[in-house]
């Protein structure tokens, strides 16, 4: 296939070539309604309002007491963090995480915590959109999520 297109600062013909699609290929679940979150100004996403979860920091703790199984004998502990993006229709995604000790300096947690606090996170997806602080629009946020761990057990979980 040949296109005419703008690359390395003039037009030229770009040639490309299909490719099929090997295996299954699944649906994209998770869009953001704006594209372009924070692109023109990235501080905005600290000045949003209103992302919660339909329940409250009450029900993501239910969550977690029935769904989280505490490491046996694992001394382990620190903050764990998991930041997402809510989008206009209270749906998670593009899901990061990061740990820290106590003094946040940056840590690893073992595998066996750390996958179980992101994979819960990301099974939360019953959210209330956020709004821009200005226009009162909902709007795509970013939300995080913070963990104290001592002993390998959650102690307590910060919006």
């Amino acid at each position: 296939m040949i296109t005419f297109g703008f690359v390395d600062g003039t037009f030229k013909n770009i040639h490309y070539q299909t490719v099929e699609i090997q295996g299954d290929v699944k649906p994209v679940t998770f869009q953001l309604c704006n594209a372009y979150i924070n692109i023109n100004n990235p501080s905005d996403r600290y000045y949003y309002k209103g992302t919660t979860y339909n329940g409250g920091l009450y029900h993501i703790r239910k969550i977690f007491d029935r769904q989280y199984k505490a490491p046996k004998n694992s001394e382990e502990f620190g903050i764990f963090q998991v930041r997402f993006v809510v989008n206009c229709e209270g749906k998670a995604g593009i899901f990061d995480h990061q740990a820290f000790d106590y003094d946040y300096n940056l840590k690893e947690f073992s595998t066996e915590i750390t996958d179980q606090i992101f994979e819960i996170a990301k099974g939360l997806q019953n959210w209330i959109p956020g709004r821009h602080s200005k226009t009162d629009q909902i709007i795509d946020t970013y939300k995080y999520l913070s963990f104290r761990i001592k002993d390998g057990k959650i102690i307590r979980i910060y919006p």
